[in-house]
């Protein structure tokens, strides 16, 4: 993926896919499961960089899981806009240099007009095998709870999380 030339997609609303949209399903026979997707996108020539995690919400035509991303009035998924010292934290631990990016006790807080998000990706282990866990919450000013969703990602699938990532940084520079 790294030798591969950036391939720019128009979609509706006038934005430029420059990456593959990097997609991870962890649904659950208990239909707690959750999945993430991480969207890099030209907007009137600025790269912008998304972190979408939803909650699983039961089970499709297909008898596949469902997630409320795919609901068009989907309220329960959390979206964070994630900047260059986001990347390169999440990167730091994917590359072993951090066990868990931004601050150990927040992770990586944002905070704008509309409310706060936080990010915590870290290393762990199941089985005696490397995992990583990301987990993004959302709260509005005046919720009074957050929103929050997480799952574990495999030591494979960080393998392509990473290049997705470094993807991103090599088209930003």
């Amino acid at each position: 993926m790294s030798n591969e030339e950036t391939t720019v997609v128009e979609t509706p609303k006038s934005r430029a896919v420059l990456v593959k949209e990097w997609r991870c399903y962890k649904p659950t026979g208990a239909g707690k499961g959750a999945a993430s997707k991480i969207q890099a996108v030209n907007r009137n020539g600025k790269l912008m960089v998304f972190l979408v995690i939803s909650p699983q919400t039961g089970i499709d035509e297909n008898d596949n899981a469902s997630f409320a991303w795919s609901n068009e009035n989907d309220t329960s998924s959390v979206t964070v806009k994630l900047g260059e010292t986001d990347i390169g934290e999440i990167l730091a631990v994917l590359d072993g240099l951090k066990l868990m990016a931004g601050n150990k006790e927040k992770g990586m807080f944002h905070k704008n007009e509309k409310g706060s998000t936080t990010i915590t990706f870290e290393q762990g282990e199941y089985n005696g095998e490397i995992n990583y866990r990301l987990r993004a919450s959302k709260k509005a000013d005046g919720a009074a709870q957050a929103i929050a969703h997480q799952h574990y990602i495999s030591a494979g699938e960080s393998r392509i999380l990473k290049q997705v990532l470094e993807k991103i940084i090599n088209t930003m520079y």
